[in-house]
């Protein structure tokens, strides 16, 4: 295997390799370096490896930036994301940490705004609020720690805000449509004791 063309890429700052095989590799500055990689140069074994694990690696961290750029992310959800496109578990775990040592990926912080939107301005309960998180790779300790931080209050303010919303001109007097209400506001999640205390 020989090199037969390099060139830089200022955008992504990165060295495109390409070989006699038609392969092309993206690496750093420091592989480029490290190696004296030039023209002509004949790639034995060892060296192709470590170009295809750089090369393995650059991708997955511009999959990972992409896919940073759009939205706030969990270590779950990128994670997840890379298994899509390498099955490389090095590549996957550097790219983690690369985000994490830049603080782009932060799961406390990441679930500490999830939980504000969801409890004051989407008025979710505490419960689905958590499940939702968990589903996101969240752990449950890091979400009970973040939720004390939260007067239980506001999960009947929640529930007062959804049932206006949602019964406001329903006759509740009505036994079944009192029911319907109860089995509503429990599938959202919310506490029996604030449920009955909504309902009366």
């Amino acid at each position: 295997m020989q090199i037969t063309k390099i060139s830089y890429d200022e955008q992504r700052s990165l060295f495109n390799i390409q070989l006699d095989t038609d392969e092309k590799f993206n690496i750093s500055y420091e592989i480029y370096e490290e190696f004296a990689l030039k023209t002509d140069q004949i790639l034995d074994v060892e060296l192709y490896n470590i170009l295809e694990k750089e090369n393995d690696y650059q991708n997955a961290k511009k999959v990972a930036e992409n896919y940073l750029n759009y939205k706030s992310r969990t270590t779950h959800e990128l994670i997840n994301k890379l298994k899509s496109v390498t099955k490389n578990e090095k590549s996957i775990n550097k790219v983690i940490e690369y985000y994490k040592r830049l603080d782009i990926l932060n799961d406390k912080r990441y679930a500490e705004e999830f939980i504000k939107v969801y409890l004051t301005m989407k008025n979710e309960s505490m419960t689905k609020t958590k499940y939702k998180l968990m589903q996101k790779g969240i752990s449950a300790k890091m979400i009970d720690s973040i939720l004390e931080g939260y007067d239980r209050e506001i999960e009947y303010e929640n529930i007062k805000i959804i049932f206006e919303k949602k019964y406001k001109n329903k006759d509740l007097s009505d036994f079944k449509e009192k029911q319907k209400a109860f089995r509503y506001l429990s599938s959202r999640g919310f506490q029996y004791d604030a449920i009955k205390r909504i309902l009366g």
